[in-house]
């Protein structure tokens, strides 16, 4: 199973880069701008995509310009960009908080396996993690290995390396 898994992951992992690309550029663009701007980056994620916001806040290679979501979305100004790793349609709270941020006239990077349709008018960029389902079958024909959250730390690093190259040719 281990070896089925690995396999898969990679799998996911080139899809998101070869689908994706244009939009993971798009992304950093947007993020360059504020950190060039001195903005702030805010990352969203609830359950498992908190860890997301951990690992750029907390991790070896953190971005200074980078905070966690705040409690008040008043907090967050037009020029700041927010960063969302979205669990997709089936959370009501999230459609509201997109759309809030929306009226405000924040920009938003919103990752997601779904959802594309409802959040997708009030997003500047979305990226799709292309995790549609667990990744492996087991002996009763049922799929396990859902990572979702290692779909949504790959697409933040992508992010994070591009906002790199970006910074790097931008001094």
């Amino acid at each position: 199973m281990l070896k089925i898994f690995t396999t898969q992951l990679s799998g996911l992992f080139k899809r998101i880069h070869d689908q994706e690309e244009e939009a993971i550029e798009d992304g950093a663009r947007m993020l360059a701008q504020s950190a060039i701007s001195g903005h702030t980056v805010y990352i969203y994620g609830k359950n498992e995509f908190s860890g997301i916001a951990k690992e750029a806040i907390y991790g070896r290679e953190t971005l200074p310009y980078v905070k966690e979501f705040p409690e008040e979305i008043g907090e967050i100004t037009p020029q700041d960009k927010v960063l969302m790793f979205l669990q997709g349609t089936t959370e009501q709270d999230e459609l509201d908080l997109v759309r809030s941020l929306h009226e405000q006239e924040t920009g938003i990077i919103a990752v997601s396996t779904e959802g594309r349709e409802a959040f997708e008018n009030y997003c500047d960029v979305w990226i799709d993690t292309k995790l549609k389902k667990p990744l492996v079958p087991d002996d009763t024909g049922e799929r396990i290995g859902y990572p979702s959250l290692m779909a949504g730390l790959y697409v933040y690093h992508a992010l994070a390396l591009t906002l790199k190259e970006i910074l790097d040719e931008y001094e």
